[in-house]
Parts: C-alpha cells; sequence; structure tokens
C-alpha cells in the first residue's frame, strides 16, 4: 500500500512539472456523496477546467458534470499582448442540446484608461431565437481613487445574465448581456456614463448620467455618501428626470469594532425620522495560533439569512496546519444551534470537514453531518490542480 501510494505521489509531481513546462493546466473537482440511511450515492459532481497556453494565446473548456451526466460545455480562449487582446467565451449546455450564449471581448489599455468592445449572443428561452448586440466601454482612474466609465450601448449591457436548470447545481453567470429583442444590428440603444469615488473630506459623490433610443435623456442621479464622527452614516440620492426630482435618504450603523461585526439596519420615517434601530445578528471572530473561532447569531432568519436554516446559531472552530509542498490541512467543525431544540445547549446539527494535501497539486477531503437523528450527511472528495 505505501509504494502504491508514492507511485501516485510520484506521478503527481510528475504531471505537475510536465504541466508548468508545457503551460497545460487542469483543474478537476470531484465530489460523491452517500445517503447513510440507504448507503446509495446521494449526488455527484465534478468540475474540469482544462486550458493550454502558448505565448500569447489561451484555449481553454470548461466541463461540469453532476448525477443526470454531462451538463455544461463552457469554452473560453484569448489572445493578449500586454497592452491589447481579444477574448471569448461560449457556453452549451448538453441537457438541452444547445448553444446558449456566446461573447467575443476586445480591448486596449493606453495612457491609464482601458477600452473595451463586446458583442454578444444568447438564448435564455432556450427556442433557437438568439437576442445580439454590442457595447463599448471606457474605464478611466483619476487622482485620489475617482474612476469615470462611459458604456455605450448597441443592443447589449452589463445587467449580467446567468443560466440554470432546476436540476442541476451549477449555475453559469456572465457580466454582458444582450438586451431583449435585440436583432445584432449596431444601432444605438442607449448610453450610461458614471462617475464614483468622487471625494471631499467626510463626503464621497457618485453620479450616474443615462440616456436611451426611445426616450432621451431618462435621469440624473447623485449619490452622496456621509460620514460623520460617530457611528451613523448616510446615503443621499437625488435623482432629477425631466418632470420630476426625488431625494431619498438612507440612515445605517457602521458600528463595528475589532473583532465583533453587529448586523443592523435603521427604522426610518418620512422624510428623515429615525424611530430604531434593529440589530439582527452578531459575528465575533477570534484567532489563536492556528485555529479560527467564529461565532455567529441571528435573531431575524426570515428576513436576514446569516445561518444555514433552520437554526439560528452557528459556532465555528477552523484549524489549519502547515504540510508538504507549501500547503495547508485544515479541519473544520460547524455547530448549529436550533431554538426549542429538546437537546443540549439546543444543539441541532454539526458539520465536520477535513482536507488534506498528498501533493502540490492533489487534495482529498471529506465531509459529514450529525444531527440527533444520527448521520445526515457523508461526502467524499479529492481536486487535482496543476
Amino acid at each position: 500500500m505505501r509504494h502504491t501510494l508514492l507511485g501516485l505521489a510520484v506521478l503527481i509531481l510528475g504531471l505537475g512539472q510536465f504541466a508548468i513546462a508545457q503551460e497545460f493546466h487542469i483543474d478537476f473537482d470531484m465530489s460523491l456523496s452517500l445517503d447513510p440511511a440507504t448507503s446509495t450515492i446521494s449526488d455527484l459532481s465534478a468540475d474540469c477546467d482544462v486550458s493550454y497556453t502558448v505565448s500569447f494565446f489561451t484555449l481553454g473548456s470548461e466541463l461540469d458534470f453532476e448525477e443526470v451526466g454531462l451538463t455544461w460545455v463552457h469554452g473560453y480562449g484569448g489572445v493578449g499582448a500586454g497592452v491589447a487582446g481579444v477574448s471569448w467565451d461560449g457556453l452549451f449546455s448538453s441537457m438541452d442540446v444547445a448553444f446558449l450564449y456566446g461573447l467575443v471581448t476586445g480591448w486596449i489599455s493606453f495612457g491609464g484608461t482601458d477600452f473595451y468592445l463586446y458583442w454578444v449572443m444568447a438564448d435564455p428561452d432556450v427556442d433557437g431565437v438568439f437576442d445580439m448586440g454590442g457595447a463599448f466601454r471606457v474605464v478611466a482612474g483619476f487622482p485620489g481613487g475617482a474612476q469615470m466609465e462611459s458604456l455605450t450601448m448597441f443592443g447589449a449591457d452589463l445587467e449580467g445574465i446567468s443560466f440554470s436548470h432546476a436540476s442541476v447545481d451549477k449555475v453559469f453567470e456572465f457580466d454582458v448581456r444582450p438586451q431583449t429583442g435585440s436583432s445584432g444590428y449596431l444601432e444605438f440603444t442607449g448610453e450610461r456614463l458614471t462617475f464614483t469615488g468622487l471625494g471631499f473630506d467626510c463626503v464621497t459623490l457618485d453620479s450616474e448620467t443615462f440616456f436611451s433610443k426611445d426616450a432621451g435623456f431618462e435621469y440624473q442621479l447623485f449619490t452622496f455618501h456621509i460620514c460623520t464622527p460617530w457611528a451613523l452614516n448616510f446615503d443621499v440620492d437625488i435623482k432629477f428626470t425631466v418632470q420630476t426630482k426625488a431625494v431619498t435618504v438612507t440612515p445605517y450603523f457602521d458600528i463595528n469594532f475589532a473583532c465583533v461585526y453587529i448586523y443592523s439596519e435603521v427604522d426610518v420615517q418620512t422624510p428623515v425620522h429615525i424611530t430604531g434601530v434593529d440589530v439582527y445578528g452578531f459575528k465575533i471572530v477570534a484567532e489563536l495560533g492556528a485555529a479560527t473561532v467564529e461565532e455567529v447569531m441571528s435573531f431575524d432568519e426570515i428576513n436576514h439569512d446569516l445561518v444555514l436554516d433552520p437554526y439560528w446559531e452557528r459556532f465555528s472552530v477552523e484549524i489549519k496546519q502547515p504540510t508538504c509542498c507549501g500547503a495547508y490541512a485544515l479541519f473544520r467543525v460547524d455547530t448549529y444551534f436550533e431554538e426549542g431544540s429538546l437537546n443540549l445547549f439546543d444543539w441541532g446539527r454539526s458539520d465536520f470537514c477535513l482536507e488534506v494535501p498528498l501533493a502540490s497539486v492533489f487534495k482529498v477531503w471529506t465531509k459529514l453531518a450529525i444531527d440527533p437523528s444520527g448521520l445526515k450527511e457523508l461526502t467524499f472528495g479529492f481536486r487535482l490542480k496543476f
């Protein structure tokens, strides 16, 4: 058995050295969950990300496998030469046997300014009809950390788009999306100009101006972030349209200190009358050598989900120790407490996780969960990355 493990370790290290020399990279992550009640497989998932780089050219593919089989194929690549380049993304759903998303991005950078040109197509309804469009984006920085961004839309924006299946855990998200009904012709559909981080002593100003093809000027939004010497701060939004003006004041408390984090929100009545402060949770974090201890208490899980349902408190201990090859072994215990439980200290569940690296490119891990009924979950997995 020792010779087998030694041979496996030598093989993995050899593959790692080969990958570095050839700039060939693999990230393979697999997990297998068992149902303790029936001793059958309850969940199976695997992600495989393979890429190859030659000089300034990269080509890769990401595959997702679950119990139903192959679910997603995400292809990507790019050509970059330091100050300019082109990249692309494509998403294929094997469950629908359909191509769903394609994106080409060209970029160039000079003089402290970045220029991006996007062309995107997507079929979120999987009906064979693609929305297509383009966008031109300029990002520039200013002294003091302020930033200007101009987005000119030709049927596409940066509002984001996601793809999912009801029976699949993996969800793919992309920043660039085509606007609904856009046919791909380079026709102006909108302009958004933003300035962020404009500082004036204790006040920071953000500005957003938006024009659309159909309505022309739509709105001008100014947002003032006001800091006070106390824990009470304010966000003031002033929004102008052609016919209206709206002012919204949002006060909030920043009362975190040292290792204590306090989750709170302010009760406000119009116009700006603070009627109270709701504290809906605490988090305490302490580092004790190689161990990190964390306590989270949630008092309003309905509106603020801080802890795994149906529990209201989590106490965690995580220990990291250096092992071979510059990696770390990890052991973590999450203990949950349930209000009204008949068990000692309202104990509801405990999750255990152990990760052990066998080489710089290979680690194995296991997770198990127990509750008052006994063993709840049992998962094994490994990750190969080089």
